[in-house]
């Protein structure tokens, strides 16, 4: 079982956690023989970030995402910023970081979503420092183990980055795996970098595919989606999230 969580959903104020949201899916989960996997989002559609902490006074930028304006994300170049990021981070590693109920924890939070980009934004936010995402692997890797994933986004916009979450051992994760769309796309214009750049990461942690949309539209869009599975099988993918919904009955070997 996968769930995204709102930043401000488990932290209201500075310093006030409440992981009471990531309690009740680990518990559904269990009751479905399922493990857990889960990512804290700095924002999405309807949702305008972890708005407690500009409330308190934390530094930040305020944005329009999804043509809503009054989205904020913290400044996370700030001493004040990384401080309680890696606080909220440790109380996350005290519940769940050695929990064999959990299958792996996204580092989360950057960007739209929680996927480190700002394509959705206006105006975009300045991007972290290197050295701000760097101490956020860190962060993860001194408090989980469980296994890390990191979004694939990251290796476009600070190849350092991403580089250094690999060489770690964190795991990636994509969430546009199938799409062969004619012009630029996923599959043959930004994934071919991250597997050169990460080859072996499979070797350490999991590698992680969700599809643009969910496999049906494979289908209803002729995508080549048997290129797409064998992808995933050649490139040594752990797993793949349809986001709940069913895989389309042609794909299911009689």
């Amino acid at each position: 079982m996968y769930i995204r969580v709102n930043w401000s959903q488990v932290e209201s104020a500075p310093g006030v956690f409440n992981f009471s949201v990531i309690d009740h899916a680990l518990s559904s989960a269990k009751s479905a023989g399922q493990r857990l996997a889960f990512r804290i989002m700095g924002y999405e559609e309807g949702n305008f970030g972890p708005i407690g902490l500009k409330n308190g006074g934390f530094p930040g930028f305020t944005f329009s995402f999804d043509g809503l304006s009054g989205a904020w994300f913290p400044d996370l170049t700030q001493d004040i910023v990384q401080q309680d990021l890696a606080t909220l981070v440790s109380a996350l590693g005290q519940k769940y970081g050695n929990n064999p109920a959990i299958d792996s924890v996204d580092i989360g939070f950057v960007g739209d979503w929680g996927e480190f980009h700002f394509s959705g934004t206006s105006p975009s936010p300045p991007y972290p420092s290197t050295w701000a995402l760097k101490s956020l692997t860190d962060d993860f890797l001194a408090n989980f183990r469980v296994p890390v994933v990191i979004a694939g986004d990251l290796r476009v916009a600070d190849d350092s980055a991403f580089n250094y979450a690999i060489q770690r051992k964190v795991g990636w994760r994509v969430d546009c795996w199938g799409n062969y769309a004619p012009g630029w796309n996923h599959m043959q214009n930004m994934y071919p970098a991250i597997l050169a750049e990460a080859p072996n990461a499979w070797q350490n942690a999991p590698v992680i595919l969700e599809p643009c949309g969910v496999m049906s539209d494979w289908v209803s869009s002729n995508y080549p989606w048997q290129q797409a599975l064998q992808w995933a099988i050649d490139n040594h993918a752990s797993l793949f999230s349809n986001k709940s919904t069913p895989i389309p009955t042609v794909m299911i070997r009689k």
